[in-house]
């Protein structure tokens, strides 16, 4: 003889734990909608104040590795100069990695 499962609509109650994560979810959603327009305008005045001075990209990519060793692509605001790399051991703090931003 088979029992056939009936799906009932018992609630399950929230523990404290719960609740805490479901509302620090929700809070991290909210700060994040609020700060996040007013970063990318700050970042786009950054980028518009830094395009006159610079006479390479303002921005660079690069290729890390992340979580579980799967790499993912970064933008972001390129270092003073070009080719930093290259230039590094020369640098120095008046020299051609100066920006008047």
């Amino acid at each position: 003889m088979f029992v056939q499962f009936q799906p009932t609509s018992v609630q399950i109650p929230m523990t404290c734990r719960a609740k805490y994560l479901c509302g620090r979810q929700l809070l991290n959603i909210v700060v994040t909608l609020l700060f996040a327009p007013v970063c990318c305008v700050a970042w786009a005045l950054s980028a518009l104040a830094i395009l006159p001075d610079s006479s390479g990209p303002i921005f660079s990519r690069q290729t890390r590795i992340g979580q579980h060793g799967q790499a993912f692509s970064l933008l972001e605001f390129r270092p003073m100069v070009v080719h930093h790399k290259q230039t590094l051991h020369r640098a120095v703090r008046a020299g051609p990695a100066s920006t008047s931003v």
